[in-house]
């Protein structure tokens, strides 16, 4: 599932989140983990400093109207410490 999810929203020209040999992150953008029951979590993710967490509820409704034109079904919600994050189920 969270490659499916990211293999549509690089498709649609949305770059992810990279990190470094060390796994710094060194790149902002969507990172897509496991989520719960088989769906897959969006977040906006980038260096320290580099302002991630405010261009998060843009940039994640960006992710959902993609994903949502393909027909995914997202939810977003707010996560720990107030950072938002996208859930994301597989059409049916």
């Amino acid at each position: 599932m969270p490659r499916a999810v990211a293999l549509a929203l690089e498709a649609a020209g949305i770059a992810p989140s990279a990190v470094d040999g060390e796994g710094r992150r060194v790149r902002t953008g969507y990172r897509v983990a496991e989520g719960p029951e088989g769906r897959a979590q969006v977040s906006w993710v980038g260096p320290p400093g580099s302002g991630a967490a405010g261009e998060e509820g843009d940039r994640l409704a960006e992710c959902a109207a993609v994903l949502e034109r393909l027909g995914w079904v997202c939810l977003i919600y707010r996560g720990p410490r107030g950072r938002r994050f996208a859930e994301v189920e597989a059409p049916r």
